[in-house]
């Protein structure tokens, strides 16, 4: 769609996945809402991340990144 969120608060790309017209399911949203809430919390709040934490987090961002690639992808029908 050639849009970014580009305002202070990470959480408002989700009113641009939103607009995606075949865009992701809630369970995306919901995944993407926890892992900027946790980078969020890491970021600015100056927490360390639980070490037991660190392998979900990095699924939950890999699940994310498959979605909006496949959200991104060029439709394959004519």
């Amino acid at each position: 769609m050639g849009l970014r969120a580009t305002g202070p608060n990470h959480l408002d790309v989700i009113r641009l996945v939103d607009r995606i017209p075949s865009g992701p399911h809630e369970e995306f949203k919901k995944q993407l809402r926890t892992l900027l809430s946790r980078k969020n919390l890491i970021e600015y709040e100056d927490r360390l991340l639980p070490r037991g934490d660190a392998p979900q987090m990095v699924k939950v961002a890999g699940r994310v990144v498959h979605a909006a690639r496949a959200s991104a992808a060029p439709s394959s029908s004519p």
